[in-house]
């Protein structure tokens, strides 16, 4: 784990949260005040992809709970973790949607 910037230290200490000794996805539901602290945007972003979540820009960017002026991401783990369960739920979704689709049209070619 790097050194936070100051900046990244007084804003985990002034909003009373916590820091995450592991940065690990986990189903199970957790408190608010737990956050993430990233290095920079790279390690954020790829903490995501590690997780399976590739295109959702938008929903990534909304875990960011502050970025310092050094680059330092602070982002809130329940959030994090939320958009991981929401891709991979969809994700199967649409994969047992293709096998379906394929399995009617063997259907109807008599296959």
């Amino acid at each position: 784990m790097f050194d936070f910037d100051l900046e990244a230290k007084l804003y985990v200490f002034f909003a009373d949260l916590l820091i995450a000794e592991e940065k690990k996805y986990s189903a199970c539901e957790c408190e608010r005040s737990i956050v993430y602290i990233f290095h920079d945007y790279n390690e954020f972003k790829f903490y995501f992809i590690q997780n399976g979540v590739f295109h959702c820009d938008e929903e990534i960017n909304n875990c960011i709970l502050r970025q310092t002026k050094k680059g330092s991401i602070i982002a809130s783990k329940k959030y994090c973790d939320d958009v991981i369960k929401r891709f991979r739920i969809l994700n199967n979704l649409e994969i047992d949607r293709t096998i379906n689709n394929r399995f009617d049209s063997a259907l109807v070619r008599g296959l």
